[in-house]
């Protein structure tokens, strides 16, 4: 889990559900990025931290590698079109696309980095969810294929995105940061962009293939 040569940024405590009541949802912690960025390593040292916090359970890791300050061999089609759409050309760090977070610092304000962070997400866990997922997918030597099934509200204009990422891919880019984890390499649904989200009775059910 270290993110840097020999730098590591660690936690003592993990999260607990306040009075024991437990939130109906995870949060998005999406990272617009780039492999040579400047100051990148403080904000991927201050996101190694979150993931121990908060788990996979109540928290979505998510980093979108685009092309700029320079070329990124982790780059992709679909992450630079979500840099590009959503990133604001990158770097830029938020969560659930509504609290803007920063994005790159200086190894030494990882600290800062991890408590704007993590008290965005706190936020964000304590407001409703409004929406069940009920995701199956398998792996295999044909690429990755499943269901995707989502109940809740609607409104204009939402979309409903699935995409496959990776856990950690080894690049020891310009940035100090070595192995970067929860690389987006590929959407699953088409066209890229998403679907528009249009639930019936049963929820959307959305079937994806990918080889």
């Amino acid at each position: 889990l270290i993110e840097g040569r020999g730098e590591e940024f660690g936690v003592a405590t993990r999260y607990e559900p306040a009075d024991g009541v437990a939130p109906d949802r995870a949060v998005a912690l999406e990272w617009w990025i780039n492999a040579h960025q400047p100051f990148g390593l403080g904000a991927a040292l201050a996101r190694d931290g979150l993931r121990e916090h908060f788990g996979n359970e109540w928290l979505v890791a998510v980093s979108y590698h685009g092309m700029e300050p320079e070329p990124d061999p982790l780059a992709n089609p679909f992450s630079t079109w979500m840099t590009e759409a959503y990133g604001r050309g990158g770097p830029r760090h938020a969560a659930d696309g509504l609290y803007d977070l920063p994005a790159a610092a200086r190894t030494r304000f990882k600290q800062e980095v991890y408590d704007a962070c993590r008290d965005a997400v706190l936020k964000r866990l304590e407001e409703p969810g409004g929406f069940k997922i009920t995701l199956s997918a398998q792996a295999d030597a044909s690429g990755v294929h499943g269901q995707a099934i989502v109940h809740g509200y609607a409104d204009p204009g939402m979309l409903l995105q699935l995409m496959v990422c990776e856990r950690g891919v080894l690049f020891p880019g310009k940035s100090g940061v070595v192995i970067h984890h929860d690389v987006a390499r590929a959407s699953l649904t088409t066209p890229m962009e998403g679907l528009e989200y249009v639930p019936e009775a049963n929820g959307m059910t959305v079937n994806f293939s990918r080889t």
